[in-house]
């Protein structure tokens, strides 16, 4: 299976998992070097203040944040894409993600985050166990049943 993840929590279930990631985005622990899949539209070095208000600006605008590098998405290939769907200021939205599958040969299978509480924690593990293959649908608490 080859997983990558565009939003550091991904990264860590991933390996809490067992599942080494291909590919990782530009704010997830990446220690061993894996190439990185997006970037901030945000430049770096700025104070605080200026960061808070061209954020604020580009998202009363529509405007995205992050580009996902969509050649190296498409050089890697993964079989697994890890995303979330909870804030549009952290990482890739799913529309993002979206423009930038349409132009993969084959599309990923595309595992969204959603966790605000503890309880959706472990429910984004169990999903993602799934569908990694590092988990048996059988051996999930009944709880989860919404996989």
């Amino acid at each position: 299976m080859r997983a990558a993840s565009l939003v550091p929590s991904g990264t860590l279930l991933l390996r809490a998992l067992g599942v080494e990631p291909v590919g990782v985005s530009h704010s997830c622990p990446n220690p061993t070097g894996l190439p990185v899949l997006t970037e901030s539209l945000i430049p770096e070095g700025l104070s605080q203040e200026e960061t808070d208000r061209r954020v604020r600006e580009a998202y009363a605008r529509g405007l995205s944040l992050y580009r996902v590098r969509t050649e190296r998405l498409q050089a890697l290939a993964p079989d697994l894409l890890v995303i979330q769907e909870v804030c549009e200021v952290c990482a890739p939205t799913p529309a993002e993600v979206g423009q930038a599958l349409a132009f993969l040969p084959k599309r990923p299978q595309v595992v969204a985050l959603q966790g605000t509480r503890l309880a959706d924690l472990f429910r984004d593990l169990a999903r993602l166990g799934v569908r990694s293959s590092r988990a048996h649908p059988s051996r999930i608490p009944p709880f989860y049943d919404s996989l």
